[in-house]
């Protein structure tokens, strides 16, 4: 009697630490999936970074082009009397 409530006893602790070691590899896998997802974020975050900065930089140009031809077109025009 005493042997078989032992069994059991031992049978219940296998099973919770079981419980435990499922639990600590999932929240293992979530912590793995959640650093993935960071990292993914991160290098989203500078090519939108580049982006940008090349955005500025086209805009910059534009700019000047604009400036550029403005300037050809007042040379162009005939002078006022």
């Amino acid at each position: 009697m005493l042997s078989n409530q032992k069994n059991k006893k031992l049978y219940i602790k296998i099973k919770q630490v079981k419980k435990m070691q499922n639990k600590t590899k999932k929240i293992y896998n979530q912590k793995k999936h959640i650093n993935e997802l960071k990292k993914k974020i991160l290098l989203h975050q500078i090519e939108i970074k580049k982006i940008h900065e090349t955005i500025c930089d086209l805009s910059k140009q534009l700019n000047y082009m604009k400036l550029y031809i403005n300037q050809l077109l007042a040379s162009q025009r005939p002078p006022h009397y």
